[in-house]
C-alpha cells in the first residue's frame, strides 16, 4: 500500500483522520550513537494500564473502534 495508499485510504473516507508516523530529527548516525536509557523505560512502565482499564477510558469518552486494513 506504501504512504501515498494509505493516504490515499484515509482521506477517502469521509473523515477528518490524520496520520502521521516517524521521528523527527534522527538520521541513521543518530541512531547509532544512541545508547538505552533503561531509567526512562522504567518511567515509561509505570503508566501502563490493562486492557480493561483502556476499554473504560474508551467507554467513558465514546469513542469507537475503528479497524484498519494493512496489505
Amino acid at each position: 500500500m506504501g504512504v501515498s495508499g494509505a493516504w490515499k485510504s484515509v482521506t477517502s473516507s469521509g473523515t477528518k483522520t490524520t496520520v502521521a508516523t516517524g521521528v523527527r530529527g534522527f538520521d541513521e548516525e543518530d541512531l547509532k550513537r544512541s545508547v538505552p536509557n533503561l531509567k526512562a523505560v522504567e518511567t515509561l512502565d509505570r503508566y501502563k494500564i490493562s486492557p480493561a482499564q483502556a476499554q473504560t477510558f474508551a467507554d467513558l469518552g465514546k469513542l469507537r473502534t475503528n479497524n484498519v486494513q494493512v496489505r
